[in-house]
């Protein structure tokens, strides 16, 4: 499922059921994994969600730039650095990131 839910303080909540996400670049290298199977990380990632009418509301690109560390069930966390247009507005910061594929590389 790929969704977004926008929260605000007073506790409504609207879901937005149009958005993409996209690995935009995988890092060079795979992760080890405790059951040994190596897993893909993506270096750079985007998240595009639009209202109703189809209009971006949020384009979201991270840029992941600490180690990935194994310990997530059965994934990586990371931290990342991130860009957005919220609104028409540009902002940004850095966040974690919590990632898990556990396709099959065969």
């Amino acid at each position: 499922m790929t969704t977004a839910i926008l929260r605000i303080r007073s506790g409504d909540g609207t879901r937005c059921g149009d958005v993409d996400f996209e690995m935009v670049e995988l890092r060079d290298q795979s992760e080890p994994t405790p059951y040994g199977i190596p897993m893909q990380v993506p270096r750079r990632t985007r998240f595009l969600a639009k209202d109703t009418r189809g209009r971006p509301w949020l384009d979201f690109e991270g840029i992941m730039d600490t180690p990935f560390t194994y310990g997530l069930s059965t994934g990586f966390v990371t931290g990342f650095a991130w860009s957005a247009i919220w609104r028409g507005e540009e902002i940004s910061g850095r966040r974690y990131f919590e990632y898990t594929d556990r396709r099959s590389t065969r």
